[in-house]
């Protein structure tokens, strides 16, 4: 790593930790989504300097457009003014939580002044689409499909899981059972009230009365 590299890493090293440190202190949680942001972004600028430029791409891409947006998106649909208040009590658990981070950045710290190697050069794909492929595919093609497995699994457990949470007692609530009120309590609101009309089973609908 160049002059200019290593510097570049050292600044965005240090806007991660700030970003992550805005994160979790913040207590308004606007305040924490751009201290996030300002994290991923660092994150993406450290691995433009270790020659990761598809891994860069990938974390705007993912955590930065789409991961924070939904956050913001979430935090503007509860208030961008909601604030979390002084955590009291728990002084145990608190003071072993700074203990025990205090320690584990003192070792990472303590590591990394010890290490002492040589940068060595890469290939000139190192980081890119196809070097990234060849090494999946070609090096690690069982481990990979291993995972694409368990993530299948995982994706077709979740839809069993709604399948059995939401739709068996929304076929209840067709079939007229009297469950009816506490969707209605959920669903009211000053400007809007949602009222449930009974139709044949098998059908719903929904009127809304100004």
């Amino acid at each position: 790593m160049t002059g200019p590299g290593a510097a570049l890493f050292v600044v965005t090293a240090l806007f991660a930790v700030v970003g992550a440190l805005i994160t979790v202190a913040a207590r308004r949680p606007l305040r924490a989504a751009m201290g996030l942001l300002v994290h991923i972004v660092s994150l993406a600028g450290m691995f433009l300097t270790l020659n990761a430029h598809l891994l860069a791409a990938l974390q705007l891409l993912v955590y930065a457009g789409a991961i924070v947006v939904l956050f913001v998106f979430v935090i503007m649909l509860i208030g961008p003014e909601a604030e979390t208040g002084p955590i009291e009590g728990r002084l145990v658990s608190r003071s072993t939580a700074a203990a025990l981070t205090v320690a584990v950045f003192l070792a990472v710290a303590t590591s990394v002044a010890s290490f002492d190697a040589v940068w060595a050069s890469v290939d000139a794909d190192f980081g890119t689409v196809e070097g990234l492929g060849r090494a999946i595919y070609r090096n690690a093609l069982v481990p990979f499909e291993l995972i694409s497995i368990t993530l299948l699994v995982a994706i077709i457990g979740a839809i069993a899981i709604w399948l059995i949470a939401v739709l068996l007692p929304l076929g209840l609530l067709m079939s007229g059972l009297p469950l009816l009120t506490h969707v209605l309590k959920a669903l009211d609101s000053s400007a809007v009230q949602a009222v449930y009309v009974a139709v044949p089973p098998g059908q719903v609908a929904w009127v809304r009365r100004e």
